[in-house]
């Protein structure tokens, strides 16, 4: 067992993650209330204990000392148990004692960043610029930033006490079709190529942040400047392709009165608690890390938006891309249960060979792996139309959000039309 009067000089950094981890390992709920990445530790014993125990507690299995130990004793890792075993183990250990250890580890990552990263800023602007967030934020006050922790963890636990609550989607329709609203669970919007997946995820994102919603959206699939096209789009009612190429240089009518496209946009309010997020990594560890983020910057969260589950990627062992996907699945669903959150993830169809587009699809029509449709508490199935004298070749206008599989409430279906252009949809009833 490491002694705190040993917690200081040279062995000061190895000493303080070995704190860390033990603290992780002694207090489960750390999982879900800081961000945890084997990059912040410095010491190679360490990273490999992390990376144990972030896979174990990611599939949703104990990661306790003991569990962690044996584990690798039974590998015949004889060092690395050791290191289980050695680390920090203190019975007087809060939940705050350790934010504020993890706070230090982090602030030590960032400045091995900083300083081995600078030279070649070129290569890596983005590590860069998140070490400097990550030194900003510290540095206003590593008190506040446990506070912050506290508080976050009191609202998690009287939302889990609170148990399932309904959050209304921010349109009427859409809540009749969710019988009330969405609840903590697993969401699908399943659609074949170019059917407008990342369209109404965005959406449904935007209504629910513009009704006063805490929203994260991840997209693993466009970039930020591609997202953010879209949504001032849906905002504006502007063409997001012109959006894109900066072409607003031409007047537009809004409430009978003409204006400058640019003024527009130039004075589009976004709202105020949606956080957009384009990262490289894909994992569910890393989708983790971005909730518990976003967590603490808008002190708390109510739905997180992905785009789209089967391009993420897993640490973990697996034989093809069905169990790949098939894990994927499994840990999206432990990830909504932990956090009592909506995680509503875009899924995608098979190619029709031999089948006619005009089929209804379903959960057999999933992509690499029908588990999805297994642990999700409901899909939306994407069926595109075309109306008048469309062309054969488009896509069509008419959308239909079929609710296929729902374990609240009865399947239904809502009409819409789709402007692709400014990323919106407007409800039609039905002839």
């Amino acid at each position: 067992m490491v002694d705190s009067a040993f917690v200081s000089g040279d062995d000061a950094p190895v000493l303080n993650e070995m704190r860390v981890l033990g603290g992780l390992m002694e207090l489960p709920e750390a999982f879900l209330l800081l961000d945890w990445d084997v990059e912040f530790f410095d010491d190679t014993l360490n990273r490999h204990v992390l990376g144990e125990v972030l896979l174990l507690a990611e599939a949703n299995k104990p990661f306790d000392r003991l569990t962690v130990g044996a584990l690798f004793a039974s590998r015949g890792q004889v060092e690395l148990a050791r290191r289980v075993y050695e680390c920090w183990v203190d019975r007087a250990f809060t939940l705050q004692d350790l934010a504020y250890w993890h706070a230090l580890v982090k602030k030590l990552w960032a400045e091995r960043v900083i300083r081995l990263t600078g030279a070649g800023l070129v290569d890596n602007p983005d590590k860069y610029q998140e070490a400097l967030e990550v030194l900003q934020s510290l540095d206003a006050g590593v008190a506040s930033y446990v506070a912050t922790v506290g508080e976050y963890f009191d609202e998690y636990l009287l939302k889990r006490k609170a148990g399932d609550e309904v959050i209304s989607a921010g349109d009427e329709h859409l809540d009749k079709l969710l019988n009330g609203g969405w609840r903590p669970g697993v969401y699908g919007v399943a659609g074949r190529m170019k059917q407008g997946k990342t369209l109404v995820l965005l959406w449904m994102a935007r209504l629910l942040a513009q009704s006063g919603k805490r929203v994260l959206f991840v997209s693993y699939e466009m970039t930020k400047p591609q997202i953010m096209d879209r949504l001032v789009a849906g905002l504006t009612g502007l063409d997001s392709n012109l959006l894109a190429q900066n072409k607003l240089d031409f007047e537009v009518e809004r409430d009978g009165k003409f204006c400058w496209a640019r003024d527009l946009v130039d004075g589009v309010r976004l709202p105020e608690f949606f956080v957009l997020e384009a990262p490289v990594d894909r994992t569910v560890g890393d989708l983790r890390n971005l909730i518990v983020k976003t967590s603490q910057k808008l002190g708390g969260l109510d739905a997180v938006f992905v785009d789209y589950a089967q391009i993420m990627t897993y640490t973990g062992k697996y034989a093809n891309q069905a169990e790949l996907n098939l894990n994927l699945s499994k840990q999206l669903q432990a990830l909504s249960s932990r956090f009592a959150l909506p995680v509503v993830s875009g899924l995608q169809l098979k190619r029709p060979d031999g089948v006619s587009e005009k089929r209804i699809p379903d959960v057999n029509d999933i992509g690499e792996s029908d588990q999805y449709g297994k642990d999700m508490s409901g899909i939306f199935y994407l069926i595109r139309s075309r109306l008048g004298d469309e062309p054969e070749w488009a896509v069509g206008k008419e959308l239909i959000l079929k609710l296929g599989t729902h374990r609240f409430g009865p399947t239904a279906s809502a009409r819409y039309l789709v402007d692709d252009a400014t990323a919106s949809l407007t409800y039609q009833a039905w002839r």
